[in-house]
């Protein structure tokens, strides 16, 4: 089978019209990257990822237009295999678990994760400065829990995530992560 030119599978795979609405973002306003997978990847401002997020969160909730009902549909998918989404173990797929469909959750590259709450209307991004996903856990747990997002039992049930063993380098215990977060809202972003 002869292989797609560059610039086909950059026009079938770029980011649309309805990713742009979805998350706010100006035509041109999207980059494209590719990870270590060589899956495309969509670089928006975590504002706007968040922006995203909150209208997956509101469709979730109520449906709307045709677009509101394919994010309620994708939204409502994700919270009911949250093993499909990432996998056992991870943050994002335990944080949907803990929940129980309160939330969506979806880990991204370099310490990212997005999470959107349908109660509220709410798309909140988080992300680790470094790129790394050590101080995730403890970090998204503490937040997610002083925001009201997270219940205190919920939190607890997380424990994996939200204070994780550090072992030196043979492997011994030597102590634990944890997150201290002070909650000061930057922006809050709904649909």
């Amino acid at each position: 089978m002869p292989r797609m030119p560059a610039a086909a599978r950059r026009a079938a795979i770029y980011p649309g019209r309805s990713n742009r609405e979805c998350c706010g973002v100006a035509e041109g306003g999207i980059q494209l990257g590719v990870d270590g997978c060589s899956v495309p990847v969509f670089g928006v401002p975590l504002t706007a990822m968040a922006q995203g997020y909150a209208r997956i969160a509101v469709a979730m909730a109520s449906g709307g237009d045709a677009r509101a009902r394919a994010l309620q549909r994708i939204g409502r998918a994700m919270v009911a295999e949250p093993v499909v989404v990432e996998g056992t173990g991870r943050l994002a797929t335990d944080l949907m678990l803990a929940a129980r469909g309160r939330i969506l959750a979806k880990s991204g590259a370099e310490g990212l994760i997005l999470v959107a709450e349908s109660a509220t209307g709410r798309g909140i991004a988080i992300k680790c400065e470094d790129g790394a996903m050590r101080a995730m856990g403890p970090a998204a747990v503490e937040l997610l829990l002083g925001l009201g997002v997270l219940r205190a039992e919920e939190a607890e049930a997380l424990a994996i995530h939200r204070r994780p063993a550090v072992a030196d380098a043979a492997g011994h215990p030597v102590g634990r992560l944890e997150g201290r977060v002070r909650t000061e809202v930057a922006a809050d972003i709904r649909a």
